[in-house]
């Protein structure tokens, strides 16, 4: 598991302005061979994350059981913004008081608007 942060990586998409979150993606195919009408297998998108990173008081775990009209497989894409949209909206209700390291950053809503052309990450 690593710390997601606003930089690279896959764990980006679970980013939440002004706290540390540990996070990991997971994409695998499901066991019962069953194929899609495209002819892939069935897959389950997953993400984990801990908040906050460096002494865990929440964990977060989505699963997107064959998420095949999404136009891609990747759970960084998939999941992880539902689990950063999950912890933006929950920290706050928690009282979780942001991290030191980012406390002094504006604090950000984000939401994943999907469209058929994509998933679309927008944060004010």
């Amino acid at each position: 598991m690593y710390e997601v942060g606003n930089g690279t990586g896959g764990g980006k998409n679970a980013y939440v302005s002004g706290y540390r979150i540990g996070g990991k993606s997971g994409t695998s195919e499901q066991l019962n061979m069953h194929r899609r009408a495209d002819g892939d297998y069935k897959k389950v998108a997953s993400f984990v994350a801990v908040l906050p990173a460096n002494d865990p008081e929440i964990l977060v775990y989505v699963m997107l059981d064959d998420p095949n009209n999404a136009r891609t497989d990747y759970s960084s894409i998939l999941a992880a913004p539902v689990a950063g949209n999950i912890i933006s909206e929950v920290a706050p209700i928690l009282a979780l008081p942001p991290t030191a390291r980012t406390a002094a950053a504006p604090s950000l809503r984000c939401r994943t608007l999907w469209a058929p052309s994509g998933a679309t990450r927008r944060c004010s």
